[in-house]
């Protein structure tokens, strides 16, 4: 795998774990008939067209030629021009489960602060991966699922 195609994939990812959040508790809220079914709607509707998008950049070779990082990483985070959309698209999910919980779940916190920890050590010490930032909120969201 070349680095073009390491990036290509790695752009598919993010914005398919921001499709499945969005989608997820658009799915949650919907069956529950919660507050918020509205802009969790907007957030999956939003987030799956990006997912789409990305898969057609990568399919067509749309986009910039990749170049590593100071991490190794071939996408490096100040490059990246959607990076607040996708922070967006992890944080506001959440924050509509926390609304509907009433603001009393522990397990949402834990990724909140996580996001929050992780967003501030990648942007300012510039020598932390997104890639790790992601993996680990991936297995965050799991490890609290699990234990419920």
């Amino acid at each position: 795998m070349n680095l073009r195609q390491a990036e290509n994939l790695f752009s598919i990812i993010i914005w398919l774990q921001a499709a499945i959040l969005a989608i997820s508790v658009w799915v949650f809220l919907k069956g529950k008939n919660g507050e918020g079914v509205g802009v969790s709607s907007v957030f999956a509707v939003v987030f799956s067209i990006f997912f789409v998008i990305s898969i057609i950049f990568c399919l067509t070779g749309t986009g910039k030629e990749g170049n590593l990082g100071k991490t190794g990483d071939s996408i490096y985070w100040e490059n990246n021009k959607f990076q607040v959309l996708y922070l967006i698209g992890l944080f506001g999910p959440l924050i509509l489960l926390l609304n509907y919980y009433q603001w009393s779940d522990i397990g949402l916190y834990f990724l909140i602060f996580y996001l929050a920890f992780g967003v501030l050590s990648v942007t300012s010490l510039h020598h932390v991966s997104v890639s790790y930032l992601i993996i680990g909120f991936s297995f965050l969201a799991y490890i609290i699922g699990a234990f419920r």
